[in-house]
């Protein structure tokens, strides 16, 4: 993995796990526990363990938002080892790239992890309808979050804003709808029989290029395999 690829994961995983551990430690404290009574019966549950299970771990040390982080680390942490949430390829067809299918998978996985690590950590008193509001919102977090149409617009870049034109590319061939062009406004198909003549190729992108911002030009290459660098 190249640097600049390196630090951009590292950025999105970080600005995940603190909107994400943000997002818990507030509704954990306002809504899933009714007062403060109860996240002491939880923090001393913890303390019980630890002394029982790994007793090498100050329980002084402990609090409860720190073992939310932690949970929230964990999850990240196997949900960035799954190609599914860390790969999104733009060549990929948008037809077949359902959100709601997307969204089904992080839920399963987001509340099999939490309900899970629940039950074993003993947090008790918990209330069950905000428990299964919780199970719902956060997978939308994380959609948004792998979805780069969203993620462009989060940032100031809307890719609905944003144009292609296309070279030798029929109005009704299929790879219209790949996700890299299917959000982007067609500024036209122009029709260039000879791709080996570049300079003519050029001049007329140019000329499209001075009345309407081009952000992204696709070549159908057709039978041809190389074009002039």
């Amino acid at each position: 993995m190249k640097l600049n690829n390196l630090i951009k994961y590292v950025i999105r995983f970080t600005f995940l796990q603190s909107v994400l551990t943000i997002t818990t430690i507030y509704y954990f404290d306002n809504f899933l526990i009714s007062n403060n009574a109860f996240k002491q019966i939880i923090y001393l549950n913890l303390v019980e363990d630890i002394q029982r299970f790994i007793p090498f771990i100050n329980a002084n040390s402990v609090s409860v938002d720190a073992v939310l982080v932690l949970l929230v680390f964990i999850f990240l942490i196997i949900l960035y080892s799954t190609r599914f949430y860390t790969y999104v390829n733009e060549l990929t067809f948008s037809l077949n790239k359902n959100l709601l299918d997307e969204y089904f998978q992080l839920y399963l996985l987001w509340t099999t992890y939490i309900f899970t690590t629940f039950y074993i950590l003993r947090f008790e008193n918990i209330s069950r309808w905000y428990l299964f509001l919780f199970s719902l919102f956060v997978p939308v977090i994380l959609l948004i979050f792998r979805n780069t149409e969203f993620l462009s617009s989060l940032l100031g870049r809307s890719i609905t804003s944003e144009s292609f034109l296309s070279i030798n590319l029929d109005p009704d061939s299929n790879f219209r709808n790949l996700r890299i062009i299917t959000f982007r406004k067609s500024l036209g198909n122009l029709e260039h029989a000879d791709l080996g003549d570049d300079v003519s190729l050029i001049n007329k992108i140019d000329k499209v290029n001075k009345n309407k911002k081009i952000n992204l030009i696709v070549l159908n290459l057709d039978s041809q395999k190389t074009i002039n660098p």
